[in-house]
């Protein structure tokens, strides 16, 4: 597949061995990284970072830029690591606070504009780390003046049980603007009058939505499938015959 108010400076790392240790400095001050990739002969390697620049520039939580040279063979293992023995270079990968790579940007298509959105949101950045580990994710998409929130909430905890903690839970706001990113890649419907569940395989299908007349059996059951199909009844789905959550 395929973030507080409080302003923050942006630094920037200069290039250099021990990249991996830079990473690790800038996670553990919960600083999210733009990993500019690119090698030796790369012409276009200063244009990469400079748009790195603008957007960490922009950016009001930190943001570190840092530079790695996939032909310093000590960098080798970070390489590997973020699969860039064959990826087109320069490439601006975006971190997250853990070290997690969520997203890559070719110079092509790599704009501020763009970074700034592909910087994952705790929540966002959960569901990928799910992903990462081969768990499912339950999505609880609610506003604040919704009554059935914690019964939605409550019927998804069960499921996780049932599935022996191989899936999370994550509650989203749908009127939240610093989810947006993570509303749009799943399809979120804002517009529901009532809790919404999404339950999404492990590999980050979204295999069924639900309503607070489900039971953490058909949670279970759409979450383990391996593809998308039609969902069991209490669910609804694009071409099912399921029940609709009320509008």
């Amino acid at each position: 597949m395929l973030v507080a108010v409080q302003v923050f400076a942006t630094s920037f790392a200069p290039p250099g061995k021990n990249i991996g240790q830079r990473i690790m400095a800038a996670n553990k001050d919960g600083k999210f990284v733009f990993l500019v990739a690119f090698n030796k002969n790369d012409a276009n390697k200063d244009k990469a970072v400079s748009i790195a620049r603008m957007a960490s520039a922009k950016k009001r939580r930190a943001v570190e830029v840092i530079e790695l040279n996939t032909s310093d063979k000590g960098n080798s293992e970070l390489t590997l690591n973020y699969g860039l023995s064959e990826a087109t270079l320069p490439l601006i990968i975006v971190l997250d606070n853990k070290g997690s790579a969520k997203s890559g940007f070719p110079l092509a298509a790599a704009t501020p504009e763009d970074l700034l959105k592909s910087i994952p949101s705790p929540k966002f950045s959960a569901i990928v780390d799910a992903f990462n580990n081969q768990k499912s994710v339950f999505i609880v998409a609610y506003t604040s003046s919704m009554k059935n929130r914690e019964a939605a909430t409550q019927i998804c905890k069960e499921a996780m049980k049932e599935m022996k903690d191989q899936a999370i839970t994550v509650e989203v706001n749908t009127g939240d603007k610093e989810e947006t990113t993570l509303l749009t890649n799943f399809n979120i419907d804002v517009s529901t009058a009532e809790p919404a569940i999404y339950a999404i395989n492990k590999t980050g299908v979204v295999t069924g939505i639900f309503n607070v007349e489900s039971t953490s059996a058909q949670l279970v059951m759409a979450a383990s499938k391996t593809e998308a199909g039609t969902c069991g009844p209490g669910c609804t789905k694009p071409g099912s015959n399921c029940a609709p959550i009320k509008k």
